[in-house]
């Protein structure tokens, strides 16, 4: 019995002190001094960005590590996750076009369709006898550079996707 009270007393002052030391975090934390306004907070130490980066360059001069070194492998690691960024947003266009295939747009009021099913559907609302689609992608190829599509190929396969009806060439 006087060891239940004695864990519940030591229970009781830990939950204490815990409370105690989040008191003191929130007070320091929100100290001002009398020329400060309450709301601004002045920075007087610096930042952790500011610590670890003294710290990184204490560790350089204690260490034998060539600095110039470090900062080349790591240039090239920056340069290497550049290019394969590049290459990822080539590859996000790629299927971009790839999913706007077969996409039309109504001529008479704008409305865009990804099927011609769904825009032949669209044509009867209309009363329209024969169908008038702009084929985007036929669009896109025309005004595309001469490089090709998106750098690969040569200008010939814009020319050749252009004679199929706007559909884009497989590489």
């Amino acid at each position: 019995m006087a060891k239940l009270d004695l864990l519940a007393m030591r229970a009781v002052l830990f939950s204490l002190a815990i409370l105690l030391a989040a008191c003191t975090c929130f007070v320091s934390a929100h100290k001002h001094s009398d020329s400060e306004q309450p709301h601004l907070h002045r920075r007087s130490s610096p930042s952790h960005f500011e610590r670890r980066s003294a710290h990184i360059a204490a560790l350089f001069d204690a260490l034998p590590i060539n600095r110039r070194a470090y900062d080349e492998s790591h240039a090239y690691r920056r340069e290497v996750h550049a290019e394969l960024a590049y290459r990822r947003s080539i590859d996000e266009e790629d299927d971009l076009e790839a999913r706007w295939r077969w996409m039309y747009r109504c001529i008479k009021c704008g409305e865009k369709f990804f099927f011609s099913k769904n825009a032949q559907k669209h044509w009867k609302t209309h009363k329209i006898s024969a169908p008038q689609l702009q084929n985007l992608v036929a669009e896109k190829t025309k005004t595309r550079k001469s490089t090709g599509e998106f750098g690969y190929g040569s200008s010939t396969k814009v020319e050749s996707s252009e004679a199929e009806g706007g559909r884009r060439a497989t590489i």
